[in-house]
């Protein structure tokens, strides 16, 4: 009877634990982008709320020759960021060229589902990626906004 009290007692004090840290995430700040399989490797974004998401500004660009010139600074990168779970996000991302892209018909966004790695780290996967692989990682920059 002692064991199963003590074993109770360890079971929900890992559970809040573990919660007490999820629940501490903050996603506003500012990333870095350091993995990405297009022009966008080495950007700093600004991720803060707007009504009832979060937004992705670009808050420094990289010396892209494509960055350079179809991105202005405090473009909106991620248009749209919903948190799903306690660890998992939605972002939605405009394509370089959204304005061109669209002139021509063709798609301005890709959809891609986060997961938290850690406290200062996203992980981002497209929605037609079946590998699971990162196809765009994150790691906090600076915290405050």
């Amino acid at each position: 009877m002692k064991y199963k009290i003590l074993s109770i007692f360890a079971i929900v004090f890992i559970f809040t634990c573990c919660n007490r840290y999820i629940d501490h995430f903050k996603i506003e700040g500012y990333w870095r982008i350091i993995k990405a399989d297009d022009s966008f490797k080495g950007t700093v974004i600004c991720i803060s709320k707007k009504k009832d998401a979060y937004v992705g500004t670009i808050y420094k660009k990289n010396d892209n020759r494509y960055v350079k010139l179809l991105v202005d600074s405090n473009d909106v990168l991620f248009t749209s960021i919903y948190k799903l779970s306690k660890v998992q996000y939605k972002f939605v991302k405009t394509k370089i060229g959204a304005k061109l892209l669209s002139d021509y018909g063709l798609s301005t966004e890709q959809e891609y589902s986060a997961m938290t790695d850690n406290a200062d780290t996203l992980k981002l996967i497209r929605k037609d990626n079946y590998t699971h692989t990162p196809d765009i990682i994150l790691v906090r920059y600076k915290q405050t906004l």
